[in-house]
């Protein structure tokens, strides 16, 4: 009865999503699924979260470690890099949901624990994922791939 879970999002499989969920839910689970919703929503909601939830990340990763919560996620594709496991979030075996609630469940019961991990995921967000870093980084092979171009 205290744990909300919001579902941010939308696509082709968001309604699908909702129906499966809540036929399979037995928990007493408040669930909210929003829409897509504004970027600065979603940086509100990701920062009021006592647990950030990423399982398949992408870009929501990195938003959910430098939002300064703890995160959990699967331990796939390129995840390690950014989440070093019990130090900067948790990763978890794919599909392993029982993991992901034990997880879920000790970040909740020690909020102390959850503040640190938040805190280190942060750092590394910023100093992996930092927007003027990646953005010069970005502007400077453009600007090689142009002038490679020019030379043909």
């Amino acid at each position: 009865g205290d744990v909300v879970l919001v579902v941010a999002g939308g696509g082709p499989e968001a309604e699908r999503l909702k129906a499966e969920v809540m036929k399979k839910s037995k928990a007493n689970l408040d669930i909210w699924f929003l829409d897509f919703i504004p970027r600065k929503e979603v940086i509100a909601l990701r920062k009021a979260a006592a647990v950030n939830l990423a399982p398949m990340g992408g870009y929501s990763l990195i938003e959910a470690c430098a939002s300064g919560r703890p995160t959990v996620a699967y331990d796939v594709q390129w995840h390690g890099e950014l989440i070093e496991n019990g130090k900067s979030g948790f990763l978890v075996r794919e599909g392993d949901v029982v993991g992901l609630i034990k997880v879920i469940e000790r970040l909740l019961d020690d909020p102390v624990e959850a503040e640190k991990i938040g805190l280190a995921g942060r750092e590394k967000a910023f100093a992996l994922h930092d927007f003027e870093i990646v953005w010069k980084i970005r502007s400077t092979v453009y600007q090689d791939l142009l002038e490679v171009a020019a030379c043909r």
